[in-house]
C-alpha cells in the first residue's frame, strides 16, 4: 500500500525551508501565514532595495512571498499555479495588511513567488505586477 503524506505538515516543511532560504538572503520575516478575509499570504518579509527615486540609496521593500510547490513527475512547474485570480487575491491581501498595520503609501511593494519542485528552491522576485481591486 502507498504511503500516504500529510499535505500540511509537508507544506509546513516547505514553507519553513522557504523562510530559512529567504532568511540566507538577508530577508526580515514579518509574518507567515497571514490571512485575513480576503485571503492569505504565505511569507511577507522586508528586503533593502534601491530606492527608485535615488539608486544610490537603499530602502525597506514589503515583499509578499507565495510559496507554490509540485513533486517529481508532475507535468507543471510549482510557480505556474500563480495564475492571475491568485495574484488578484494576494494584491488585496497587501492592502489589507499594509491599511491594518500602518505602512505608508510610499512604502516599495514587491511580489515574489517561490517555486519548489521536487525540493528544488526557486526565488522570482517581482514575479507580477500589483493588480488594483475594481
Amino acid at each position: 500500500m502507498p504511503v500516504k503524506t500529510n499535505k500540511r505538515k509537508l507544506g509546513e516543511e516547505i514553507e519553513a525551508q522557504c523562510v530559512f532560504y529567504l532568511q540566507s538572503r538577508g530577508v526580515k520575516i514579518l509574518n507567515k501565514n497571514y490571512s485575513c478575509r480576503f485571503g492569505e499570504v504565505d511569507i511577507i518579509g522586508l528586503v533593502k532595495t534601491p530606492d527608485l527615486n535615488n539608486p544610490d540609496k537603499l530602502c525597506d521593500t514589503l515583499v509578499f512571498y507565495e510559496v507554490k510547490f509540485r513533486k517529481t513527475g508532475k507535468n507543471d512547474v510549482a510557480e505556474a499555479a500563480v495564475n492571475v485570480r491568485k495574484q488578484q487575491n494576494i494584491c488585496r491581501v497587501s492592502d489589507y495588511y499594509r491599511m491594518m498595520k500602518h505602512i505608508s503609501g510610499d512604502t516599495q511593494i514587491r511580489f515574489d513567488v517561490i517555486g519548489v519542485n521536487d525540493r528544488t528552491i526557486t526565488l522570482y522576485e517581482n514575479a507580477f505586477e500589483y493588480i488594483p481591486s475594481m
